[in-house]
């Protein structure tokens, strides 16, 4: 043993593991740690909660992968919901889901079982809220991309359906789907055109259709219902002028049958 400036003493002290002495129940002892007990390691309670990952990101192996009960705050430390992110201050994409699967029929899958008597339920609730002033901004961008590997006999953009089930109570008006636009009194902008839907003319670099529909109204008269309409169009009032329809250029009526 040294001491000081490097100094041996003398005699030597010589160290030595007597018979009894085994390490193991030592060694046994520290590996039994859990990870309670290294969050709680250090001056207080909670003082190993944090873990510095400066070499390397955090890998959780096996098939048994990560459970938390309780809530997961990216961006806080102060999470609101069960899955929390607000790292505002990035530029880069919040949330991320990317790769290839053939797992199964859906990729991404909410379902949320609701019960509650509170009016203005929602499922799947987005509320962006985009402040910029770049031209051409979404509140919500979809853009499926299909490369067919077979001659395929239906291909759907966006696939809506809303359905009544496991149910005898009395519903009024049914509708599958309602857009509706509006300005908030907060905005005070000039606001030149509105156009609560608007059906783009297409991009087609590539084969072209022999058939090209904007809208295309299936049959709506099912047996058992009363008066089927095709299109209705509501009476117009309000405006200086009120308009049920305005059919400009082309062929203004056809009609087949």
């Amino acid at each position: 043993m040294k001491v000081g400036q490097g100094k041996e003493l003398s005699p030597r002290l010589e160290l030595k593991l007597g018979e009894n002495d085994d390490t193991s129940t030592q060694k046994s002892a520290l590996q039994g740690n859990t990870l309670d007990m290294a969050y709680d390691e250090g001056a207080a309670a909670g003082s190993g909660r944090t873990i510095t990952a400066d070499a390397g990101a955090v890998n959780i192996d096996g098939p048994d992968g990560l459970t938390v009960n309780g809530k997961v705050g990216v961006g806080t430390t102060s999470p609101g919901a069960l899955l929390d992110i607000e790292d505002f201050s990035s530029s880069d994409i919040l949330f991320r889901l990317e790769g290839s699967t053939s797992a199964g029929p859906s990729a991404v899958r909410f379902a949320p079982q609701m019960t509650s008597s509170n009016a203005n339920l929602r499922g799947f609730t987005l509320l962006p809220i985009i402040k910029t002033s770049g031209d051409f901004p979404a509140g919500i961008n979809i853009n499926a991309q299909y490369e067919p590997s077979a001659n395929l006999t239906l291909v759907f953009g966006t696939l809506n359906a809303a359905r009544l089930q496991n149910s005898s109570f009395n519903v009024t008006n049914f509708r599958a789907n309602q857009y509706k636009a509006w300005t908030e009194s907060s905005y005070t902008g000039t606001l030149s055109n509105l156009y609560t839907l608007l059906l783009d003319t297409p991009n087609l670099n590539g084969s072209k259709p022999t058939n090209a529909y904007g809208i295309l109204i299936k049959n709506q008269g099912i047996s058992g219902t009363t008066n089927a309409y095709g299109l209705f169009v509501d009476t117009q009032s309000g405006a200086a002028n009120n308009f049920c329809s305005d059919i400009s250029g082309g062929k203004r009526w056809h009609r087949d049958g």
